[in-house]
């Protein structure tokens, strides 16, 4: 059975080590990542973005030239995220990571989305900057393993939120929970943008 296990492991990690990042510079023409379901998902996502998934007080600051991109890294980041856990397969592990704008004023606060186990990159709003954001630096938040236990750090943060409860009377985890990852919801404009795409 681990014998089995690991040549299945072995074989995905081989098959992935090529994919390229996908970095979006220009929502309508989107990098290639190598993996049809993964760029199908990215196109799917990307098609649906619009103003009204921005915040209202976000839209009325953002500059009338600005990239189409700007401003929706959370949405975009949440929603692909949840389309890809909805696949329930074993080949993807993304997690949410987070740049805080104290650690990263020229970027922050800005989400993407990192495989944890082969290092591959989504950015579905990286056009709105003049430069690409530096995703391995030590600084940003991403979920990980720390002593054998995953730490929600950027799901925590910001991403998720738990139902409201006698637990969770105002829907957010205090700091330092231990988070049940079955018993999350994406937030209400990420479900808005996905009941969209349903349609």
């Amino acid at each position: 059975m681990m014998k089995k296990l690991f040549e299945s492991w072995h074989r995905f990690l081989k098959e992935n080590e090529g994919l390229n990042n996908v970095i979006v510079m220009d929502k309508n023409n989107p990098p290639k990542s190598g993996d049809e379901v993964i760029d199908s998902l990215v196109v799917k996502v990307l098609g649906a973005l619009s103003d009204k998934d921005l915040k209202p007080s976000f839209l009325k600051s953002r500059s009338p030239n600005c990239n189409p991109l700007t401003g929706h890294c959370f949405v975009a980041s949440e929603a692909l995220w949840e389309l890809i856990k909805s696949l329930e397969s074993e080949d993807y592990y993304y997690t949410p990571c987070h740049m805080r704008r104290v650690d990263f004023p020229e970027f922050g606060p800005h989400w993407f989305l990192k495989d944890y186990n082969t290092g591959h990159i989504i950015d579905l709003t990286a056009g709105q900057f003049s430069t690409t954001p530096p995703y391995n630096d030590p600084k940003v938040r991403c979920d990980k393993k720390v002593d054998g236990k995953w730490n929600y750090t950027a799901t925590a943060l910001m991403m998720h939120r738990p139902e409201k409860s006698a637990e969770y009377p105002t829907g957010h985890y205090p700091k330092g929970a231990d988070i049940d990852r079955h018993n999350l919801r994406p937030t209400s404009r990420t479900r808005s943008f996905l009941s969209r795409l349903d349609k």
